[in-house]
């Protein structure tokens, strides 16, 4: 088996134990809370571990994955760019701009008040930014947009590879799905809303990283997306998810648009 080979077959291998391993972890997590604890700590950091999955798989299979790199050199070059505070300042200020806009639409929607649908405790808005964090962007990022994207970049460009990543990665997610609450219709508009706004997003991920080479700019669309959306918002969140979908997909196109690398061919 020669490199390229034995490289795809890990790739693969990879890709189905963020599956399984997730299933697993999720698993415990319900046994937890049903047979033993309904503690919010003890759960919080059940879903905070079941988080990192794709992290801790990668660093479980580095030295298949990525051979002579050592662990902390991976980790150094997910920062190997100067940060620029004025693209965080870009990043921060659009993100809110969206989702004001697709809170302006439940609020007419739903003829509500806009500060009806959006939290205001100085108290949960803090502790939620960094249970958000740690739960969710820190450990996802530096496998799908640090580790996957760049290997889907050998074959394929960054929008392709930035689709590809985000659709694993949105998959991911299916057993949160199922245990939303939703049925039928609503479930269905659920699913296809989130994974619209999660590939859109992985997208936008893709094109900045690739361009910026901080992983830190990934992670912080990917914090502002799941904190805006959880803790922020407090309405229901199938009313959000359609705008929330058609204005991410709006912001690939434009930022897809606006990057000056040609985005049909391959990339080796």
């Amino acid at each position: 088996m020669d490199e390229n080979q034995a490289s795809k077959k890990y790739m693969i291998l990879y890709s189905v134990m963020i599956y399984v391993v997730f299933l697993i972890l999720f698993a415990i997590t319900g046994v937890i809370s049903t047979y033993i604890t309904s503690n919010k700590i003890v759960l919080q950091i059940c879903v905070t571990v079941c988080s990192w999955t794709s992290f801790f798989v990668l660093m479980f299979m580095f030295k298949r994955l990525m051979p002579g790199v050592k662990r902390s050199e991976f980790i150094k070059g997910l920062f190997a760019e100067k940060i620029n505070w004025k693209l965080i300042g870009i990043i921060i200020t659009i993100q809110i701009i969206l989702f004001f806009a697709a809170v302006g639409y439940v609020s007419v929607k739903n003829n509500t008040r806009i500060w009806k649908l959006l939290c205001f405790s100085p108290f949960s808005l803090i502790t939620g930014f960094f249970i958000q964090l740690v739960g969710g962007p820190l450990g996802e990022e530096p496998a799908y947009r640090g580790f996957a994207l760049p290997y889907m970049q050998k074959k394929y460009s960054v929008v392709k590879a930035g689709i590809i990543t985000g659709m694993v990665w949105g998959l991911w997610h299916l057993p949160l799905w199922i245990i939303s609450g939703y049925k039928g219709l609503n479930l269905l508009i659920y699913c296809v809303t989130f994974l619209i706004s999660i590939v859109s997003a992985s997208v936008v991920m893709s094109v900045i990283y690739k361009r910026y080479k901080n992983i830190l700019y990934a992670v912080l669309i990917h914090q502002m997306v799941n904190f805006t959306l959880d803790i922020l918002y407090t309405g229901n969140l199938l009313d959000i998810f359609i705008p929330t979908a058609v204005l991410y997909f709006i912001a690939a196109f434009v930022i897809c648009v606006l990057n000056p690398e040609k985005h049909g061919e391959n990339e080796n």
